[in-house]
């Protein structure tokens, strides 16, 4: 049926699928409105024009959408559950509650779509664009949306647990309380993303950027950062337990209250990171049994830091501060604490051996047990023996 609008005739169209066929065939029709409630479950629409429909509740499982015009329609709680979806246009469409479940979204456009609820589960696709789509509580377990983009799009409260984004890019984007367990986000940009009690848990972050990131109470359990920018990130009280971290850039990360235990931090460069007390009365990080060798913790603040019996080797702690650090049963062998401020650090049974402290704040540091060699440099007049420190025998000489 044909309505004269003025100058405009638009076509309305209203289908009940009895079709036994693979698809129904619209071929180019052109669709300005259509019908809540229309099924069109196995259609064929590649091309057609669906801007600004009215499609609330329809249902258009497994139909093909290739390149067509969705922009601003009204899809919510419609199903389009194994649709193809590539190359469509869905830019500022109402898509609340809609089931996207195993779609194919290639090069597919949400941009400024509002899709909170939506169900996009097991959903595949490269280069599609959610350019500031709201995703809030939407489902995207078992995505596998690869180099899309995604700059400020707004997925709090979602479920990503086993998705695929890498390459992709999330700056600016929200991630709050998102759930993403096993999520792959290698080489993901997160810019300037809000991140804040996230999971991610044995999460693949391997090369991302998460330069001015916020993931403060995120959990990070033996998740994968290794080679990531973290550069001013904020990661306060954060669970980093067991987290891979080699080679990670976090020059002025915020680190307080945030643990660490048996993380590896080898090569990470964490100059003038904070790990200390917080200015805000946070707590200070917790470093036990981590592996920082070779690590540049030049100028940070580990004041009050728990670092008992973590591997320290030729790491730099040059003009670190250290004020009241538990450096217990520590390994410093080799380690450069040049200008450090020790000041009532524990120091007890730790490995001295070869270590550089010329400059050193000593002052009400406990040495008792701790060992050193020949090779080991002392502030100018202080004597180790007094402060309880022992010499290492021949046979314990560190080594390089």
């Amino acid at each position: 049926m044909a309505i004269d609008r003025g100058t405009q005739r638009t076509k309305i169209i209203r289908i009940k699928s009895k079709h036994s066929g693979p698809w129904w065939k619209l071929g180019a029709a052109r669709v300005l409105f259509a019908v809540p409630g229309t099924t069109l479950e196995n259609a064929d629409l590649r091309n057609t024009k669906l801007a600004s429909a009215s499609l609330n509740y329809s249902i258009l499982a497994n139909c093909n959408l290739q390149n067509a015009n969705v922009q601003a329609a009204e899809l919510t709680d419609a199903d389009l559950s194994c649709a193809t979806l590539d190359q469509a246009d869905f830019t500022d469409s109402d898509m609340r509650g809609i089931k996207l479940q195993k779609t194919s979204l290639n090069e597919t456009k949400f941009i400024e779509a509002k899709m909170s609820e939506a169900d996009l589960s097991d959903a595949k696709g490269v280069l599609a664009d959610f350019t500031g789509a709201d995703l809030v509580a939407a489902n995207l377990t078992g995505v596998r949306l690869t180099e899309c983009r995604m700059r400020s799009v707004n997925l709090t409260d979602a479920n990503l647990n086993r998705a695929d984004l890498s390459d992709s890019d999330l700056s600016k984007g929200q991630l709050i309380r998102a759930m993403m367990s096993g999520i792959d986000l290698s080489r993901v940009k997160l810019v300037e993303a809000v991140m804040e009690a996230a999971d991610l848990r044995n999460a693949n972050l391997q090369g991302a950027d998460l330069t001015k990131a916020d993931l403060s109470d995120a959990l990070l359990e033996s998740a994968d950062l290794s080679d990531t920018k973290l550069e001013k990130i904020e990661l306060i009280n954060a669970d980093l337990r067991n987290a891979d971290l080699r080679n990670a850039d976090m020059n002025h990360a915020r680190l307080n209250a945030a643990n660490l235990t048996g993380a590896n931090l080898s090569k990470a460069n964490l100059h003038k990171a904070h790990l200390g007390y917080s200015n805000r009365g946070g707590d200070a990080c917790n470093l036990t049994e981590s592996n920082m060798c070779d690590a540049d913790l030049s100028q940070a603040n580990l004041t009050g830091a728990n670092i008992q019996g973590a591997i320290l080797s030729r790491a730099n702690f040059s003009n670190a501060v250290m004020t009241a650090a538990n450096l217990n049963r520590a390994n410093l062998s080799h380690v450069n604490l040049t200008g450090a401020k020790l000041s009532g650090a524990d120091l007890s049974e730790a490995d001295l051996r070869g270590a550089d402290l010329r400059e050193a704040d000593l002052e009400g540091a406990f040495l008792s047990g701790a060992r050193f060699d020949e090779s080991t440099e002392w502030p100018e007049g202080f004597d180790p023996i007094d402060a309880g420190a022992e010499e290492a025998m021949f046979e314990e000489k560190a080594t390089m």
